[in-house]
This record gives structure tokens, sequence and C-alpha cells, in this order.
């Protein structure tokens, strides 16, 4: 095969009939971790979905306890940037009052 790659050290994979794609998102992600850690963690996890071709995870907020508060979000960050395999987006479960709706509206999204 041809390239035009001069180089004697280049590596060329042939990759006829392949799907060359970026990092694919997962966005729907049931994460065992917080809550069930010994089934599974952010680093198992995030080493299964690179195996997989994800590097993006959305984490469902289903976990034990619930991803429901600011600390939580700061856990699962945390965690994440410890395996540094992959970037998460954890959904959050908002509760919402008749108060807090004028707030909600005003709110915005980082």
């Amino acid at each position: 095969m041809d390239t035009g790659i001069e180089d004697d050290e280049a590596v060329v994979i042939d990759a006829t009939d392949c799907y060359i794609v970026p990092g694919l998102i997962d966005l729907h992600c049931n994460i065992q971790d917080p809550g069930f850690d010994y089934k599974e963690t952010m680093l198992t996890v995030g080493q299964s979905a690179i195996n997989g071709g994800f590097t993006t995870l959305t984490i469902n907020p289903n976990t034990v306890p619930r991803i429901d508060n600011k600390a939580m979000l700061n856990i699962l960050f945390l965690k994440q940037k410890m395996s540094v395999l992959y970037r998460s987006c954890p959904m959050v479960i908002l509760h919402v009052t008749v108060k807090e709706r004028s707030c909600l509206k005003s709110a915005k999204c980082s």
C-alpha cells in the first residue's frame, strides 16, 4: 500500500472496511458508584467505557445516595478526575417546591 509517508518509523494501519469515529458519548449510563462500589467503581466503569470507544459518560442520578446536591457532584468529579480516563456529565435530581420555581427560572446552567 502506497501511503506517501516517507518516515521509516511510521506505523500504517489499514482501516479498510472499518469505522473511524471520535470518542463516543453514552447518554444513559447506570453507574453503581457511589453506593455500590463493591460492584463497580468509577475507575472500572472508565476502563470499560474506553475499551468500547466511549470517552464521555452521562451518569444517571439513580445512585445511593442520590446525586441531588453539590456535595455529591463534587464527590463524583473528584472520583472521575482520579481515573483520568473519560469525561463524566452527571445528571442531577431537582427537588423543586413552589417557592423555588421562580429561582429556578432565573438560574443559569454552567
